[in-house]
């Protein structure tokens, strides 16, 4: 067992794989308790919650905050449950995630916090209609992103929530900086907040049918 933060965190390590076994005793979790652990870019495998812990617990490889309805920490192999029990994903939930080339947000989903798909090498990103909100620095970092659809009409999408508005360029990095991608594609629905954002900041749009 290891305490960081004030939190309880049993770890085990398989082989090249790493795979996170949080306590039935744990009751919360600092933000910066994973960054502590220098697990924002670790392999990730497998994420699993011991049985009668009344605060979290874990589904498809997701470690899920009971109360709030936050996934706190996913990994490569994680599939977001589609079944009403995720409304947010939380701030650095997948920040440093490598393996994954897309993911498909589900319906229900409703809030994407800050960091929460940075450093990021997801090429693809589906976001649900069930989307309200898309958070500063959301998905900063992912050079490689081609394709973002965004369902919703009228979500709330903040300036930085993709790292294209000029104040990030110094910062991130010319080759970080995603309106200088030609590859990029935001696709959303007609006269939606998506699209709006797209021709704001240069970025090439596709109307969803």
């Amino acid at each position: 067992m290891t305490i960081v933060n004030g939190i309880l965190f049993d770890v085990e390590i398989e082989s090249n794989a790493t795979r996170l076994v949080f306590p039935r005793a744990m009751q919360r979790i600092d933000e910066m308790a994973f960054e502590s652990l220098n697990l924002l870019t670790a392999s990730i495998e497998s994420i699993e919650v011991e049985d009668g812990n009344e605060y979290f617990y874990s589904k498809n490889n997701c470690l899920i905050e009971t109360a709030t309805k936050t996934l706190v920490l996913g990994c490569k192999n994680s599939i977001i449950p589609d079944d009403g029990s995720v409304e947010i994903i939380g701030e650095y939930a997948f920040n440093g995630c490598m393996g994954a080339t897309s993911i498909e947000i589900p319906e229900g989903v409703k809030e994407i916090h800050n960091m929460a798909f940075a450093y990021t090498d997801f090429e693809e990103i589906v976001i649900p209609e069930s989307i309200e909100l898309i958070a500063e620095e959301s998905f900063v970092l992912n050079p490689q992103l081609k394709s973002i659809t965004i369902k919703s009409k009228d979500a709330f999408i903040n300036n930085l929530a993709f790292g294209t508005i000029l104040e990030l360029y110094d910062f991130y990095q010319e080759e970080a900086y995603p309106a200088n991608s030609d590859d990029l594609v935001i696709k959303a629905p007609k006269d939606s907040t998506a699209k709006a954002y797209a021709q704001r900041f240069g970025i090439k749009y596709e109307e969803l049918v």
